[in-house]
């Protein structure tokens, strides 16, 4: 095992845990992905990373188990979330939104990536905004125009523990 190049990844329950351990562990931890998930109250007060990490959210708008605006109860809004890792990787507070070809025009949603550049050890903060999407692993059910699997390994492969790997091609 690499030890330099361990991430993680999950959905609804599994994405909150991604979050934890990047909060709790992140002296382990080169990347997280969260899709539909999001940080509780608690989680969110006691975060205490260790390094920049670089952060891929992937949350549908119209989610109705994790809610997008979250709930004061339970769950930490995703811009808060967002907020949170912009600020702690000193990333530009200026994004980049691109939208995201609409290929399936029948599943009633379509995708937008928001990217904070230039973050401490060159990390980024990442969004896939699934307008209209649910509660969903995407590209297997819910929105088809991305594969939540493949933009997770593309953004994870970028990056070890010590933030962005530049190979001979990258100069």
């Amino acid at each position: 095992i690499d030890l330099t190049r361990v991430y993680s990844t999950g959905m609804s329950n599994g994405g909150y845990m991604s979050l934890l351990l990047a909060c709790q562990l992140s002296d382990k931890i080169a990347a997280i992905a969260s899709v539909t998930g999001s940080m509780t109250p608690q989680t969110y007060d006691l975060c205490n990373p260790q390094h920049p990490t670089p952060v891929l959210q992937l949350h549908g708008t119209s989610d109705q188990v994790v809610p997008y605006l979250g709930d004061p109860i339970w769950t930490i809004s995703i811009n808060d979330i967002l907020e949170y890792w912009i600020d702690y990787n000193n990333c530009n507070t200026s994004s980049i939104i691109i939208s995201i070809p609409d290929v399936n025009t029948f599943d009633g949603s379509t995708v937008e990536r928001e990217t904070w550049l230039n973050g401490d050890n060159s990390v980024v903060v990442d969004h896939l905004k699934i307008i209209g999407g649910g509660h969903d692993w995407f590209g297997v059910s819910g929105n088809m125009d991305i594969y939540a699997s493949l933009e997770i390994w593309k953004f994870f492969s970028k990056y070890d523990i010590n933030g962005l790997i530049v190979t001979n091609t990258d100069v």
